[in-house]
């Protein structure tokens, strides 16, 4: 711009090339990014149909005028998706014109569900069914609630003993919104003609069966029970048989889900718990840890327990025993004693040196007695009638 400065002297010059210095530094950083960016000169929405245009722009923080900035349109973007009300918000567009910036932004609306169907289905309860689900008239469609629902309808025919039920949805237009149409073929209910546990020697097989919950199919009275099949039962049961062994003493014991085999029309299976037991391991000899004042010697303890050298290893007496030792402690007014038993395995051999590791805490008294709830009857009456007393020992 120097050919615009008049000619003249040196003084007249630098006082001209002064003042435009000055003027260069006045337009703010605002003012310098309008002019690079421009203002937004329309709002354009596309593909709205069911929410009202009005509605959307009464929503939106920017505004024809306002300075063009990514970043607004960025966050306008989060809040319009927010709303729960599309399905896609395409990312928005801009085109800069002479008048300023033309900003476009184009949605997929979610529908209005105006009817769900179930399809096929005579097992189940259509209502019970139709309650359960997040699918429901009324509501705007969303294909990830659609999917959901999907798996909840074959996960209850699962449960309700239909393994080879198969499932399918789609979704029709209708006036006013869409249909959910959710078509089954159920298939024959299967139920559990036999359970088989290969391997299990060292207990009944009540005993084992008692601690699973499939059970074989039944009647009682001509009224059929039990039978069910589910296969996350079966995995839950495979872990309820191992435990048990090891409560047991059979701490090699495996524990595994074998041969599921169907009849021929699918109505019925027979299932296998394939069980590898291993030895069972017995209390080579008992010893106390005690963390604390030691209040009874460890003969006293030792006579409390019902468990011996030389038994087997049962996780129930044991539990048993760990109670007995903390209700002595509660006795005497420890009554945040606590009471671990651990197994300590020898480096060979099938004995285990059974170790309860004892926490006394600390003795608790009593510090006050207070009586609530007499509306009739006066505190002393009722404290006349009391064993303890502030002061004493707090005895469970």
């Amino acid at each position: 711009m120097w050919h615009l400065l008049p000619r003249c002297g040196a003084p007249l010059f630098a006082i001209l090339l002064i003042t435009v210095s000055i003027s260069a530094s006045i337009p703010s950083a605002a003012l310098a990014q309008e002019a690079e960016e421009g203002r937004i000169a329309s709002i354009q929405l596309v593909g709205l149909g069911r929410v009202a245009e009005a509605e959307i722009l009464a929503r939106m923080r920017i505004r024809v005028g306002d300075l063009y900035q990514a970043s607004n349109l960025d966050a306008e973007y989060q809040r319009l998706w927010s709303t729960g009300d599309f399905l896609f918000i395409h990312p928005w567009e801009a085109e800069r014109r002479a008048d300023g910036i033309h900003v476009s932004i184009r949605f997929e609306e979610k529908q209005k569900i105006v009817q769900v169907r179930l399809s096929g289905m005579e097992a189940l309860s259509r209502n019970s069914t139709k309650e359960a689900l997040s699918t429901r008239e009324g509501q705007l469609l969303d294909p990830v609630a659609l999917r959901a629902d999907h798996e909840e309808i074959l996960r209850k025919y699962h449960e309700a003993g239909f393994l080879f039920a198969e499932l399918d949805h789609k979704v029709e237009s209708r006036p006013g919104g869409v249909a959910v149409i959710f078509r089954i073929q159920e298939g024959a209910r299967i139920r559990i003609r036999s359970i088989g546990l290969p391997g299990a020697t060292s207990f009944g097989r009540g005993v084992l069966l008692d601690q699973i919950k499939v059970r074989e199919r039944s009647w009682f009275l001509g009224i059929p029970n039990g039978g069910k099949l589910r296969r996350d039962v079966l995995l839950v049961d495979v872990e309820a048989l191992r435990r048990f062994y090891l409560r047991k003493g059979f701490f090699d014991a495996q524990v595994a889900l074998g041969t599921i085999r169907f009849s021929d029309d699918r109505e019925w299976v027979d299932v296998t718990f394939d069980v590898q037991e291993g030895p069972r391991y017995r209390v080579k000899s008992i010893e106390f840890a005690v963390d604390g004042r030691r209040v009874f010697p460890e003969g006293e303890l030792t006579g409390k327990i019902t468990i011996s050298p030389g038994d087997f290893w049962d996780g129930d007496i044991i539990t048993a025993d760990t109670a007995t030792i903390e209700r002595l402690y509660s006795d005497k007014a420890y009554i945040d004693a606590k009471a671990v038993a651990v197994p300590n395995y020898d480096l060979s051999g099938n004995d285990v040196t059974l170790r309860f590791e004892v926490h006394e805490g600390e003795k608790i008294f009593i510090e006050e007695v207070k009586i609530r709830g007499n509306e009739e009857t006066r505190d002393k009456v009722i404290r006349r009638e009391l064993t303890f007393y502030p002061g004493e020992e707090f005895r469970s």
